[in-house]
């Protein structure tokens, strides 16, 4: 059992071993990122053999067993591509080196469109390309192969190794996001243009706005409008640069002042015509003023009365001096009769008389009150708040807690007559 799993463990290691790269092929090439070491190895690698595969073409050297990695600058110029910490593996080959080409390819992938850079044969251990003149924004290849050099050379060389690009053709230092506003001084509720600027910052970006620390929402517009910010609300902005070996960047920082004072024109009410209402606004403003200001006893007051002969909605503005504000409400004006069933002279001071709203704007009224006899105990031409009864017969004598009816013809124009029951409660 022991030598059993001993022999599935030298397979397994085996297999692990001698397995072939992932980047065997250029379609799989490795990418580098600026400055990041990445462990790679040929163990096992091939070559393709077909006259348009990408390692069947001869540099300085002749593709044995190949594997790729490739880089993208940025602003292009000068770079240094490095081969470290090499780690030759035991094979039958007694002249242990690495070959390497550095290519630009027309088409990816494709021999047929590929330009040498540089080339390197037969090297021992650490080495590395100086690379000059490289183009901005434009993906290079590496290509490295082992060598078989020698009388005793049965094998390819296989060795583990560091790759890395580095310098100022691949650099992305300059990488940012700046962060503007049409305006960081504003009125509450006023809306203020954001944008983005990029700085080398290529690819597919998501921008996250943060306010105040947390995340506020996430969008690939550079731009947008908005009137939700308030005041001392601080705003940046982070995204990826670059779609490969992303950069995540930062955007300063912006403060707003946002300007707001209180401002309440206060409720709605509900009249008769001839009555009037008090307003209870309210502001911390000491500029402002109500339209229309007819029928207010005072434009300029925050408790002014209306009397508004008809519904009326007045609006209350107001500026700090540098923003200005409007509220308003409405006062409802009713032209109708507002006759109670009910009403209790009793001499406590509450309902003591027969009040009713709105007939004072018919001076030519008449009222009349019967029994349930028909006899009149009450008559009058105008019911003026002189002239409401109080519950008493015509010989000024108080009335029995009881039901009477009423008749009351307006005189109006279209000859308006009510009538109805009023009970005197006691």
């Amino acid at each position: 059992m022991v030598k059993r799993l001993f022999f599935l463990f030298i397979i397994l290691i085996s297999e692990l071993g001698f397995g072939q790269p992932i980047n065997d092929a250029c379609a799989n090439a490795v990418e580098l990122c600026p400055t990041v070491a990445q462990n790679i190895n040929n163990i096992g690698a091939t070559t393709s053999t077909c006259s348009t595969c990408e390692d069947y073409f001869t540099a300085c050297f002749t593709p044995i067993n190949s594997v790729w990695v490739t880089f993208t600058t940025t602003v292009g110029g000068n770079g240094a591509f490095s081969i470290t910490s090499v780690q030759y593996q035991p094979v039958n080959n007694d002249n242990n080196s690495l070959n390497a080409v550095v290519i630009q390819a027309g088409t990816p992938c494709d021999n047929s469109t590929f330009t040498v850079v540089d080339c390197l044969a037969n090297q021992v251990g650490d080495f590395f390309f100086g690379l000059t003149g490289l183009l901005p924004n434009t993906r290079y290849y590496v290509m490295i192969s082992g060598t078989q050099n020698g009388p005793g050379a049965i094998d390819p060389t296989e060795a583990t190794m560091d790759v890395s690009v580095s310098g100022p053709a691949v650099d992305r230092s300059g990488s940012g996001i700046v962060y503007g506003a049409s305006k960081i001084i504003f009125c509450k509720g006023d809306p203020t243009e954001l944008k983005i600027d990029t700085t080398n910052c290529p690819g597919q970006k998501t921008f996250q706005w943060y306010k105040n620390g947390v995340l506020w929402f996430t969008g690939t517009s550079i731009d947008f409008s908005t009137d939700e910010l308030e005041l001392n609300d601080q705003v940046y902005i982070q995204c990826n640069c670059f779609d490969v070996c992303p950069i995540l960047s930062t955007s300063n920082t912006i403060t707003y002042t946002v300007l707001d004072f209180t401002l309440d024109a206060g409720p709605d009410y509900s009249i008769h015509q001839g009555e009037n209402v008090q307003f209870q606004a309210q502001t911390n403003s000491s500029n402002y003023f109500w339209t229309p200001g007819e029928n207010l006893s005072d434009p300029t007051s925050l408790t002014a009365i209306a009397s508004p002969p008809s519904t009326t909605t007045y609006f209350l503005t107001a500026s700090n001096g540098i923003c200005t504000k409007t509220d308003e409400l409405t006062v409802t004006v009713s032209s109708e009769l507002d006759i109670p069933t009910v009403f209790s002279p009793n001499g406590d001071g509450i309902d003591d008389t027969w009040k009713i709203k709105g007939i004072e704007n018919f001076p030519d009224a008449s009222v009349d009150v019967l029994d349930r006899w028909g006899q009149k105990v009450f008559q009058t031409v105008g019911y003026s708040s002189l002239k409401w009864w109080d519950g008493t017969s015509p010989s000024g004598k108080p009335l029995a807690t009881s039901t009477y009816y009423y008749v009351i013809n307006l005189n109006d124009a279209n000859k308006t007559v009510q009538k109805g029951p009023i009970t005197i409660m006691r």
